[in-house]
């Protein structure tokens, strides 16, 4: 809902946002536990530098003049989440509370894809001025993209761990060939890499636990399925281009045409929107005669103006942007600036601490034995690798406005509980 409210016109700020998400956050916190809770030990390392993250937020928030919602991120973080796993961790197999949390991910984003193949036949924003860049019902092809590296990461865990029914497995494949298609056809880059490579390690963690089990039968049937899913999904782009094409051909034709250059102008449009998606998407991906401040859409000189900027006590967080005066709302681009920027130096390191311990806990997940990995462990390295990838190259600093933030900070439970090493 808030990623499509721009697409009607209306603009709600953070600050409302995250004051309703904090109500449902508490009510979530309130409701979970069926029993008395007791101390549960955590992992020191990075229950300290998420939580002291959030603290320095809060702080600095007295310093620089914050606005209220991005202010708020300090108490989520701090005391909000914390108190969301503690909770969890408290509940006996909390593994299943993963699971639920990734069938409501899944089966909400199958409502929505759905739902956004109409949005053209209201909505003229659903593609780029040009037709080549898909929108769905947000902003820009980035918070699409979004969308799908949240409901891919949530997808695939459902496929890859044991004990989920035929149905929930079907639904999670559907929603996979969605979040590729519309992955595909955004041409966000930060996306497509995303999503390449949750598949690539998904693929290596089934071939792996097949070469320890002696399954390769499953392993292979698994292959065929993901396999089965891209084929759905190319199809699909397909199918968007032509839904697009036949609702503004129903546009066209409801509309009086006043001049002859008006109806020129439409077909110049319509000759432009016809080009292939997959020269799009090869244009945007070529690498030669371009340097990398083009290749990254301007993004080194984002981060470099952000961290110039940068200090300990941060910068005012008004929505503004150090780039431009005439500009409002537009990030870094990149967590760990954004954080640094606005709340000083010392949070964007530990927030940088938190997605290192991350990227560690993708590495063990893979290498040790399948048999030592508990299915939420799966949970959490494929949302901390889509996190990690789309934070440091899209907008995505909030835990509860940021689809793709929120599903990490859900699956962070996992790395908050304390794991003795032989585990």
């Amino acid at each position: 809902v808030w990623y499509s409210i721009n697409m009607f016109d209306i603009y709600i700020s953070h600050t409302p946002r995250m004051l309703l998400e904090c109500v449902i956050l508490f009510i979530a916190i309130l409701f979970i536990s069926d029993k008395p809770l007791v101390k549960i030990k955590w992992n020191n390392w990075v229950a300290a530098s998420w939580i002291i993250c959030g603290i320095v937020i809060l702080i600095m928030g007295f310093v620089a003049r914050q606005n209220v919602g991005y202010w708020f991120i300090g108490p989520v973080m701090a005391f909000g989440f914390p108190c969301l796993y503690f909770v969890i961790l408290n509940q006996k197999e909390y593994s299943r509370y993963i699971i639920i949390i990734c069938k409501a991910i899944v089966l909400s984003s199958l409502i929505y894809f759905i739902l956004a193949l109409f949005a053209d036949f209201i909505s003229d924003t659903v593609w780029d001025v040009w037709g080549l860049r898909y929108n769905g019902t947000t902003s820009d092809a980035n918070r699409i993209g979004e969308i799908c590296v949240a409901s891919f990461a949530a997808g695939i865990y459902l496929v890859t761990v044991r004990g989920i029914s035929v149905k929930w497995q079907v639904i999670s494949l559907a929603v996979m060939a969605f979040c590729i298609c519309d992955a595909w056809i955004s041409i966000s880059r930060s996306t497509i890499i995303a999503l390449l490579c949750m598949g690539l390690y998904y693929i290596i963690l089934i071939f792996k636990e097949a070469m320890e089990t002696k399954e390769i039968k499953r392993a292979l049937v698994k292959a065929f399925c993901f396999l089965l899913c891209i084929l759905m999904a190319y199809l699909g782009t397909f199918a968007m281009r032509s839904i697009h094409e036949y609702a503004q051909e129903r546009a066209r034709q409801e509309t009086v045409v006043e001049t002859e250059n008006i109806a020129e102008n439409s077909d110049a449009a319509v000759s432009e929107e016809d080009k292939d998606s997959f020269s799009a998407v090869n244009e945007r991906l070529e690498l030669s005669g371009k340097d990398i401040n083009t290749l990254s859409s301007g993004r080194i000189t984002i981060w470099h103006t952000y961290l110039s900027g940068t200090g300990i006590l941060g910068n005012e967080a008004d929505g503004r942007t150090p780039i431009s005066d005439n500009l409002t709302n537009v990030a870094a681009h990149n967590t760990l600036f954004e954080f640094s920027y606005r709340s000083g130096i010392v949070a964007g390191l530990l927030i940088m601490i938190v997605e290192i311990l991350s990227g560690i806990y993708i590495l063990r997940v893979l290498f040790r034995r399948s048999r030592n990995n508990r299915p939420q462990d799966y949970f959490a390295a494929f949302a901390s690798i889509g996190f990690i990838i789309v934070s440091n190259l899209q907008v995505a600093y909030n835990p509860l406005t940021s689809i793709i933030f929120f599903v990490y900070s859900l699956s962070m439970v996992v790395m908050f509980e304390y794991r003795r090493k032989t585990e």
